[in-house]
């Protein structure tokens, strides 16, 4: 295979073995070109998509793009134009030449830097360091770089059994066979642009940009729902769902097992009621760091979803627009308030019980909203009277939306929830895209 040219320095290292098995695995596609076959983009490609989007709308950066682009053509590895295509980056300007087309690995800082995972032709350092000075100026030039995460979605219909007993098989498969035909098109539209990997009846797998990614759970409940609404009878039908914003370094195999859980014995383990819940996960090479579960019912506002309002609230502060939802502010609840309330044991060890929520908060709701007003407006209340009750009103209705979040529905106990700061810790996490610190 290396005599005819088939081996590309990615597809296999000069110190890599393989059995005949992995052997024929890696390589069926290179000894039968005819297939056409088309590859997976990476996980590191899928972060990068929000930049994009934000670089094709941006003009006066497309040359520096194009520039940029052509500057590392001839890398291994750094052209990929024969993936599933992600719709954002489709009818990308001219002007940007083939920038959309590089792989995440040339758009993230943190990749490019990685010797081992980013090969260079030649083992020139000096090389590595002109790309990632220039990579470091298109940056600047946009206020925004790449991502380190992505979003994998794992969803699966509720009580499919009960359903069809109850109104017979014939009745139900219409139904899915409408939904599993149509759910691609929604994952994969421009405003998603993910990609489906697998939709099969009631299951789905797909991959997602964390910037419309739980816009895009929203999207495919609704879808579900609405497949079930026939014209002679509406079937209610539920779905449940785990989504995962993992760290594209982080094994899939690992991001995949942890999809399932939150699926399986968060969102669904829900004291045997009617599940229709989504559980969200935050995953690092570390670890698990926050987490939380709720109802869609809760879940979805207006359309949209219940962060959407707390995270424009978070980012209207970043950006000097108005008083919001600032990095302080929640970092102080967290030194507060988090000690106060018991959790369910460790977050990586999800499926613990934990105590009795009803009996052991140590506030009630209207307690916990003073409390959380009080700390949002300490030292900022204006003197006058009149705007002072502006704010207070202001800071109230915006302390109810993030209290809301932070009530979870608690695992094995569909009739009772828990106050876990965890949902404010999520807020922070999307409205920086994921992009807080060095990770």
């Amino acid at each position: 295979m290396r005599d005819q040219g088939k081996v590309k320095r990615l597809d296999l290292e000069e110190d890599e073995r393989l059995c005949a098995i992995a052997f024929v695995k890696r390589f069926y596609p290179s000894m039968r070109p005819e297939l056409d076959m088309q590859n997976w983009p990476s996980t590191v490609s899928i972060a990068a998509v929000p930049w994009l989007r934000l670089i094709k709308d941006k003009p006066d950066v497309h040359a520096a793009a194009k520039t940029y682009a052509e500057l590392v053509d001839n890398e291994p590895g750094a052209r990929i134009s024969n993936f599933r295509r992600i719709a954002a980056l489709e009818n990308f300007s001219a002007a940007a030449g083939d920038f959309a087309k590089l792989s995440g690995n040339f758009l993230n800082h943190t990749a490019l830097q990685n010797e081992r995972g980013t090969p260079l032709n030649g083992d020139d350092k000096d090389r590595r360091k002109l790309l990632l000075e220039k990579l470091g100026e298109l940056e600047q030039a946009t206020g925004d770089h790449a991502g380190n995460f992505y979003a994998l979605l794992l969803m699966d219909g509720d009580g499919m059994g009960a359903l069809i007993r109850e109104h017979t098989a014939e009745a139900v498969t219409p139904c899915l066979t409408k939904f599993a035909s149509e759910v691609p098109k929604k994952i994969e539209d421009e405003k998603h642009s993910g990609i489906c990997i697998y939709a099969g009846g009631d299951d789905l797998l797909a991959m997602l940009p964390l910037d419309h990614a739980l816009d895009a759970v929203t999207a495919v409940r609704e879808l579900y729902r609405n497949s079930f609404a026939r014209k002679d009878k509406k079937i209610a039908a539920t779905i449940s769902a785990g989504l995962v914003f993992a760290h594209y370094r982080c094994a899939f195999s690992r991001v995949l097992k942890y999809a399932h859980e939150l699926l399986d014995d968060v969102a669904k383990d829900q004291d045997g009621a009617d599940h229709d819940a989504l559980a969200l996960g935050v995953l690092k090479p570390g670890g698990i760091t926050c987490q939380w579960v709720g109802k869609f019912e809760k879940f979805s506002q207006n359309g949209g979803h219940c962060f959407a309002p707390l995270i424009a609230a978070y980012q209207r502060d970043a950006n000097g627009e108005d008083r919001g939802l600032s990095s302080s502010f929640l970092y102080n609840l967290s030194e507060r308030f988090a000690e106060l309330f018991p959790q369910p044991g460790s977050r990586d060890a999800h499926n613990d019980v934990g105590p009795d929520t009803s009996q052991d908060e140590p506030f009630d709701e209207d307690t916990l909203h003073r409390l959380f007003v009080a700390e949002f407006l300490h030292g900022r209340l204006d003197k006058e009277p009149a705007k002072a009750e502006k704010q207070r009103k202001q800071a109230g209705q915006l302390m109810r939306q993030l209290i809301a979040v932070c009530y979870q529905a608690d695992a094995r106990r569909s009739t009772k929830r828990r106050f876990d700061l965890d949902g404010a810790r999520l807020i922070k996490f999307l409205a920086l895209d994921g992009k807080e610190g060095a990770e």
